[in-house]
């Protein structure tokens, strides 16, 4: 109200002064001055609801990597186990570490898991055993490989081995390549256990397993298994270290990708599904 008052005192003293300022300026002077009041006070009104409710923000925690949500990426499709290599013909497989670490010996051996013999008792029977003679303390590491490098069809979720641990926390990894050829190490987890125990490895969204932006034209599919790795720890390296593998398998859609090869080696009469080619 003071502000009011001024701004009408003012105006009375323009027409008593008798200056030369005319009635239409001391109009305009009058409503700027006015404006000047009432936007000030309007933008108060409108800041004081925001003042009194603050926006609040929801963040939703991310899934765990072993849920349903971040495992099964492609909602829907039928994922089923792909066997790798069950070690029943492991001859060829060999190790490699450096000279001066240790001595790494790679050879197919009597004995499996109960859960795999319970399984198939006539072709079960046989798995793959690494011994590590360590020279040294050190930093160190090995890796067991197939004979060639192993393609695994369609989109791998997950890779999983049986391994039998010796309760010395040394790292499994697995290698693999995309579908571009870039080399990977997905863990498998630490040997840190004793006796059979199997492991799994999940494949992360960031490795491609396809040509997405030429899916229709090149049909090949999935990852390449490269080699069993392990990363020792630096103070267990001493002695000799004895671990075994079985039943390396792979949860993948081969079933899509085997149905999507037969479709394309049909004849157009024979054809059930169309295909994206014109």
């Amino acid at each position: 109200m003071k502000r009011y008052l001024s701004i009408f005192t003012f105006f009375s003293e323009c027409l008593s002064a008798k200056t030369r300022l005319n009635v239409r300026v001391a109009c305009l002077i009058f409503v700027l001055a006015l404006g000047m009041l009432v936007v000030p006070a309007s933008a108060q009104d409108d800041a004081t609801p925001e003042q009194q409710q603050p926006t609040t923000t929801t963040t939703t925690p991310a899934p765990d990597a072993t849920s349903p949500q971040a495992v099964n990426r492609d909602g829907g499709v039928k994922f089923q186990q792909y066997l790798v290599d069950n070690f029943e013909d492991a001859d060829l497989w060999f190790g490699g570490m450096w000279v001066d670490d240790g001595v790494i010996q790679v050879r197919k051996v009597f004995g499996a898991p109960e859960a795999v013999r319970a399984e198939d008792t006539t072709t079960s029977l046989y798995s793959l055993g690494a011994k590590v003679n360590f020279l040294r303390r050190s930093y160190s590491y090995a890796s067991i490989e197939p004979p060639r490098e192993i393609i695994i069809p369609g989109i791998t979720q997950k890779l999983s081995v049986w391994v039998q641990g010796r309760g010395v926390p040394h790292k499994l990894f697995a290698v693999i390549r995309d579908f571009e050829g870039k080399t990977y190490r997905v863990p498998f987890g630490t040997l840190d256990f004793t006796g059979w125990k199997q492991l799994e490895a999940l494949i992360p969204e960031r490795i491609d397993q396809q040509n997405k932006l030429f899916a229709t034209y090149y049909r090949r599919q999935g990852i390449t298994f490269v080699a069993f790795y392990i990363e020792f720890d630096p103070d267990n390296t001493f002695g000799n270290f004895f671990t075994y593998f079985d039943k390396f398998e792979a949860t993948t859609n081969i079933y899509l990708y085997e149905e999507q090869l037969r479709n394309d080696q049909l004849s157009d009469e024979e054809r059930v599904d169309p295909i994206d080619n014109w």
